[in-house]
């Protein structure tokens, strides 16, 4: 488990690469942390709720999370996005990881809709929300299944 010094992807593909080093046996990443939700043809994700790569309250939403090199504080911007790839959730941190090889699955709560108002009181809500998932998640893969898999390359 680590916690990224700095958000955006290249934190990210750093603080991957120094976990390879020291821990070679990674075989595969789990990204938990919070993201602005996007609204698509089913209508807004609400704040607070999980979104997940490809139940109960919060619920989580499975599909496409798109990963950029700025946060999103533009509705007209946000909303194209989701016109043009169907996108439920905006990140910053995984797309240089995702890239360059590195295997992982992106799990975000929502603490924003990605346009101009930001309520940071969510940003709490929402990463303790993805954590509770990811912890549930976890639970539910057998040992077997991730031991049967290769590590990480360090070239990832």
């Amino acid at each position: 488990m680590s916690y990224l010094l700095a958000y955006g992807r290249y934190g990210a593909a750093i603080d991957a690469t120094r976990m390879i080093g020291r821990f070679p046996n990674i075989k595969i990443g789990l990204m938990v942390g919070i993201g602005g939700g996007l609204s698509n043809h089913k209508g807004d994700i609400p704040l607070g709720d999980v979104v997940v790569t490809n139940s109960t309250h919060p619920h989580a939403f499975y599909g496409t999370i798109a990963s950029g090199n700025a946060v999103i504080k533009d509705a007209s911007t946000r909303d194209q996005l989701i016109r043009t790839h169907s996108v439920l959730c905006f990140e910053m941190e995984v797309a240089k990881l995702m890239n360059s090889g590195f295997p992982c699955i992106v799990i975000r709560g929502i603490s924003d809709y990605a346009d101009s108002q930001v309520i940071d009181v969510w940003q709490e809500y929402a990463a303790a929300s993805a954590t509770r998932y990811a912890k549930d998640f976890l639970s539910m893969i057998p040992r077997n299944v991730v031991g049967n898999l290769n590590a990480v390359s360090p070239d990832f």
